[in-house]
């Protein structure tokens, strides 16, 4: 099975410095020395705390030497770490074809152990991705899971040369035959290039290296496929763009219509202002003239009223005119009476006072002729009144039919 989410080194086709190697289930490391003389830095991991003990008193006097101590699985969780009577047999797994070659093969113990994953421990170790770096697993019976693992989250790209220390056979439950690993890892853009059975032909240790032919042809597969994917993308965003532009075109049209029609509804709305504007002049306009006719009708009725008031007493002076006038005319009655009386006394009176009735007599007809005078000036006031109250009425008639009052 091929996978795609190994990363590519960046020049695949250049030589790169020697980077690190790293050794899963190293035990005692018998190849150390060997490891320290081909590369910069050297991470061995064991879950044997004897052998990292051991280890880890080697280190101190070489720095480019690391030490872990983990048992290391495929995925973390609890497990159990089976040891044998013969040390380098210890598994995270039972041993099963590994009993058939050695039937002494004896359980010492099986401990719990808290299983760290493959992913973890690789990302606590400063990997130089462009730099030539090895990995050895010698896991017995986790080998084939470690790998998938390291394959499947894109990590085993970052190695140049891969070494496999398996069985022939499944020497552990659940382990995969080193053949079929072989055959798994040349699918993965790794060939086989050696195998070494002279430590124990039973379980020999395979080195692979990384086919740089096969991962750039990946890597082109890769971009070619990202750059299908891309232009499909672009296809389809183009597609959408062109929804979009036609949808944008829809509603361009739209809002012109609505714009227009929005135009021409504030066009007939400002003719309805204006025309209101008009009536509302005409009104107010209507409304001066009324006020003013108002204005002008009581100004009239004032005028009237006062007319009739100074008519009024104008009569009032008539009749006072007429009242003196009558009172006078009695006086001179009277006083014709008294002097038809004194007359009829004084007929014996001498001459002068005959002359003095004769004058009496005269200022008698002239108090008659302003008797007169004045009832004719009565008449008159009279008549004036009356046409004084029919031009009120004849006010009050136009203001009652223009409704002012």
């Amino acid at each position: 099975m091929q996978t795609d989410q190994n990363p590519m080194p960046t020049e695949i086709s250049q030589q790169t410095e020697p980077g690190v190697l790293i050794h899963l289930g190293a035990g005692s490391c018998p190849g150390l020395e060997h490891y320290l003389g081909h590369h910069a830095r050297v991470v061995l991991v064991d879950a044997d705390a004897a052998a990292v003990e051991r280890l880890q008193r080697i280190a101190l006097d070489e720095p480019r030497l690391r030490i872990i101590h983990a048992a290391v699985a495929s995925e973390a969780g609890g497990g159990f770490l089976h040891e044998y009577n013969l040390p380098e047999a210890t598994s995270v797994h039972p041993a099963t074809g590994l009993l058939e070659l050695y039937p002494g093969l004896r359980l010492v113990s099986k401990t719990p152990v808290e299983l760290e994953s493959v992913e973890s421990v690789l990302a606590s170790i400063d990997i130089d991705a462009h730099a030539s770096n090895t990995i050895v697993v010698d896991l017995s019976g986790e080998e084939f899971p470690v790998l998938y693992t390291l394959a499947h989250r894109g990590l085993l790209g970052q190695f140049e040369e891969i070494l496999v220390h398996g069985g022939r056979i499944p020497l552990y439950d659940g382990a995969m035959p080193l053949r079929e690993i072989a055959d798994w890892l040349r699918d993965e853009g790794f060939d086989l290039r050696e195998e070494d059975d002279s430590a124990d032909p039973d379980k020999p240790c395979v080195r692979f290296r990384r086919n740089r032919v096969m991962w750039l042809n990946r890597e082109l597969q890769t971009r070619v496929g990202l750059l299908a994917a891309d232009c499909a993308q672009l296809r389809h965003g183009l597609a959408q763009n062109e929804q979009i532009v036609a949808a944008l075109r829809a509603q361009v049209e739209e809002s012109n219509t609505a714009k227009a029609a929005a135009e021409k509804l504030a066009a007939d709305r400002q003719a309805l202002i204006e025309q209101a504007n008009t009536a509302k002049a005409a009104a107010e306009k209507l409304a001066a003239d009324r006020h003013a006719q108002i204005e002008q009708a009581n100004t009239a009725k004032a005028a009237a009223e006062k007319l009739a008031a100074d008519r009024h007493a104008q009569i009032e002076q008539a009749n006072t005119a007429k009242a003196a006038a009558e009172k006078l005319a009695a006086d001179r009655h009277a006083q014709i009476e008294q002097a038809n009386t004194a007359k009829a006394v004084s007929e014996k009176l001498s001459a002068n006072r005959l002359a003095e009735i004769e004058q009496l007599k005269s200022d008698l007809k002239t108090s008659h002729g302003v008797t007169v005078e004045l009832e004719r000036r009565q008449r008159q006031l009279v008549e004036e009144m009356v046409r004084a109250e029919g031009q009120i009425s004849l006010i009050k008639d136009l203001l009652l039919r223009d409704g002012a009052i």
